[in-house]
């Protein structure tokens, strides 16, 4: 009897073994045959561990940064709206991340999170092997995350970075963090192309706007751009005519932008789009508390131009019009 009750417990380990195994079958044939992404480089994947280390090394260290600095950043790509951050870890590894500021509801509250929405930690003494990767990972206020092993720890349990309350994001030390100012890869002969094609130059963003968004936050944009492509300006609403400060870049294509209002008690985040002949009206999406609706706006040294021909043909018409009537 004893025997059997063995063989019993035997057999049970045996086919609970074997059920995770096959729970486990699905997940990897997902990892290795699931989404598209997995295996598609982009310029993010392209940033490897000799330029992470190089950068690690070779950049400015920064003890943190705000929603509003990273806005500022110049993105890797055009199809990278995030800025890119790299960090040397407290255990002497390098990390890559992509992170962006957000909001998530409770209740009535609007608590602040950091979403890192990439990240990939390279081994500091085998550069062909990662210590950890993710993607989609929320950092609530207080606590900190490990790229070491790829999770969110409490404070003090060996993080290498710490979000706070505030929204700001810090480094913890050891550990050390830089930004990276656009993409370190060199660049391509179609990228040189498109930097000085027919579509125009970063500069064409700069000027006075007048924006429609969704026939919400209506008013005028003040833009500049400097020589790296950095958009900083001033939003007037023209509901309140509250002021507001605009940050962001043009991306690797010059006609296209990300930009940044920071408003009292929310963030617009747009997509812009110029017109790339005549750079007088540009169009897009506006997101703001993760909702996404349309936009449009018209350069307002376009409506001023359009305005004085027709001011001088009428002059010109009443000079050459034949006299009716008595004069005045």
């Amino acid at each position: 009897m004893k025997s059997q009750a063995v063989n019993k417990n035997v057999a049970k380990e045996w086919l609970v073994s074997w059920s995770r195994i096959w729970l486990l079958i699905p997940m990897v044939a997902g990892g290795l045959m699931g989404h598209p992404h997995t295996f598609a480089a982009d310029v993010f994947d392209k940033h490897d561990f000799s330029i992470v280390k190089q950068a690690a090394g070779e950049l400015p260290a920064i003890p943190k940064i705000t929603m509003q600095e990273a806005s500022k950043l110049r993105p890797l790509s055009a199809t990278i709206s995030t800025p890119c951050l790299v960090v040397k870890t407290s255990e002497g590894n390098y990390a890559k991340m992509l992170v962006s500021w957000g909001f998530r509801k409770n209740g009535e509250e609007r608590i602040p999170v950091l979403l890192l929405e990439r990240f990939v930690t390279y081994r500091g003494d085998r550069p062909d092997m990662t210590a950890a990767t993710g993607r989609d990972i929320l950092l609530f206020a207080g606590f900190e995350y490990d790229f070491d092993i790829g999770q969110v720890v409490p404070p003090k349990s060996g993080g290498d970075i710490s979000f706070s309350a505030e929204s700001i994001l810090e480094v913890v030390p050891p550990a050390v963090m830089v930004s990276l100012p656009g993409s370190l890869l060199p660049p391509t002969e179609a990228s040189t192309r498109s930097a000085s094609g027919a579509e125009g130059t970063a500069q064409d963003f700069a000027g006075d706007w007048i924006i429609n968004a969704d026939n919400r936050w209506n008013g005028e944009w003040s833009l500049k751009v400097d020589d790296e492509g950095r958009i900083t300006g001033k939003f007037v609403s023209s509901e309140s005519q509250n002021t507001y400060d605009i940050s962001g870049n043009v991306s690797a294509l010059p006609h296209q932008a990300r930009i940044e209002i920071f408003l009292a008690n929310a963030q617009i985040s747009a997509e812009a789009y110029l017109w790339t002949k005549e750079h007088n009206d540009m169009a897009g999406v506006v997101t703001v508390a993760g909702r996404k609706f349309g936009f449009y706006g018209k350069r307002v040294v376009a409506e001023k131009a359009a305005e004085k021909p027709d001011a001088s043909v009428s002059k010109d018409s009443a000079a050459f019009a034949p006299a009716t009537g008595s004069q005045p």
